[in-house]
């Protein structure tokens, strides 16, 4: 009975919250987006689905197998959606670019690793896996024709990863005994969800990223009007993040928030909020216990005990460098673990150097296209709101990855690092179309018109900047 009044009241929250921008934005990009809302929304619904403890603790280890088949029966709904999609516009994978096929490449590597795996049926399934959320990404990266459709999609991630920050807090007030979690390395007792299953490492970082994208609410010229939203959102966002209490992603919120105020040229407000941020971390007590989470200095140094752990893993990585031990299985075979708390040492436990080099490639590429399209003084307020989304986006998911599971396996941020790659190609692709002068109406139709306002002259974004929820 819990479970659906979590699920219900946060959805009726959020629902409320829509009664203005930029809550009723994103909730407008869905009901105008419908297929590739459903398609995403489902992704991201089916990461939480199977392996999760407190199914196997309450009703025992079938019930928790039947979650497993649900989920396989998830995957294979995913993959049959989007491969129709893309079998009936061939030039998804041109939307959706280089970094999202090597991706591609990637998850048919890790299925491949099933040949000398140590676990081959382990191998092929994970594998199997990361090959079906890659083929979404590419559905959803075919779907981008314009600017306002990478920022439907945008507002459409945003939507869901608040429902899931909603659905944790509630979970504090209907079953506070399995929201509030001890930590293994620490005394601290921090929030974690319950319906669905979300590690609190996992909810700092999606409460964090709500947190910045009101920020950018906030400081953009065309901001709402009426920012009572936004300032509930920030609210319940920020408390969520703090009460989750992941230094890795507090770390990044801080690091994105003053990347947004940067590149919003608030280059004033950018020094006072870096010497502010310097001097409350030198000197404010309550900061460092914050952070320090009750541990030992040791502890605290290590990483919760992750670099005492590292050499191990790098070890078992010079047994078989090029190939590695085999996607997934590795760590589950060799350590009994599920994750090695880094990305790119788990491929390479899992997969060797061939795997990492493979897997690489396209987080460097998209980050050369991002910075390559970042915002000049011509840049109209809608495409400098979106470039600064997918900014934060990819900036949040590079640091998680540095200290946790990430994009690496069939996880939450597989799906979000899919969305943010497809549109990072699809918004340099929209730039570069518009400064040769070439139109996709030429190609597509009157339909496909770039938008007037995704590059614009002084004159004509002042213009812009003064209509109403310009650019929403």
């Amino acid at each position: 009975m819990s479970v659906y009044v979590v699920v219900i009241s946060s959805i009726i929250v959020v629902a409320l919250l829509g009664v203005s921008d930029p809550v009723r934005s994103w909730w407008r990009s869905l009901r105008t987006r419908p297929g590739p809302g459903v398609v995403l929304i489902l992704a991201v619904a089916t990461t939480f689905l199977g392996g999760s403890r407190l199914a196997a603790a309450a009703a025992g280890l079938e019930a928790a197998s039947g979650i497993r088949l649900l989920r396989a029966i998830a995957l294979l709904s995913l993959l049959t959606l989007a491969s129709v999609g893309i079998l009936r516009d061939t030039r998804a994978f041109g939307r959706a670019g280089s970094a999202a096929v090597g991706m591609l490449l990637y998850g048919l590597l890790a299925v491949s690793s099933a040949v000398y795996s140590l676990s081959p049926f382990i191998s092929a399934w994970k594998g199997f896996e990361v090959v079906t959320v890659v083929v979404v990404g590419i559905y959803l990266g075919g779907r981008l024709r314009t600017l306002e459709d990478i920022q439907g999609l945008l507002d459409i991630v945003w939507l869901a990863l608040l429902v899931l920050v909603t659905t944790a807090l509630a979970s504090v007030a209907v079953v506070p005994e399995q929201a509030l979690v001890k930590l293994v390395y620490s005394p601290v007792s921090v929030l974690a969800g319950v319906y669905p299953e979300i590690h609190p490492n996992l909810l700092t970082q999606l409460a964090a990223i709500i947190a910045v994208v009101c920020l950018i609410e906030w400081i953009r010229p065309n901001r709402p009007r009426q920012l009572t939203t936004v300032v509930v959102v920030l609210g319940l966002s920020l408390a969520a993040a703090l009460l989750a209490h992941s230094r890795t992603s507090l770390i990044a919120a801080l690091i994105a928030s003053l990347a947004v105020v940067y590149f919003s040229r608030h280059r004033a407000l950018f020094w006072l909020a870096m010497v502010g941020g310097i001097l409350l971390w030198a000197f404010s007590e309550a900061v460092l216990i914050y952070f320090g989470r009750g541990q030992s200095t040791e502890t605290f140094l290590s990483m919760s005990g992750r670099t005492k752990f590292w050499p191990k893993v790098l070890q078992q990585f010079y047994d078989s460098p090029i190939l590695g031990h085999g996607f997934y299985a590795a760590q589950h075979q060799i350590f009994g673990v599920s994750s090695v708390d880094n990305t790119y040492l788990e491929v390479l436990l899992g997969l060797g150097i061939l795997g990492l080099v493979v897997f690489t490639l396209p987080a460097l590429t998209s980050w050369y296209l991002l910075l390559k399209a970042r915002p000049r003084p011509s840049t109209g307020a809608a495409g400098h709101a979106v470039w600064l989304q997918l900014m934060i986006l990819l900036l949040f998911l590079t640091i998680r990855s540095l200290t946790g599971p990430s994009f690496q396996v069939m996880h939450p941020n597989l799906v979000l690092y899919m969305v943010a790659i497809v549109c990072i190609n699809s918004f340099n692709r929209l730039r570069v179309e518009e400064r040769t002068g070439s139109r996709l109406t030429s190609r597509v139709g009157p339909s496909y018109q770039l938008p007037k306002d995704f590059r614009a002259g002084p004159r004509r974004r002042r213009q812009i900047e003064a209509r109403p929820n310009s650019g929403g």
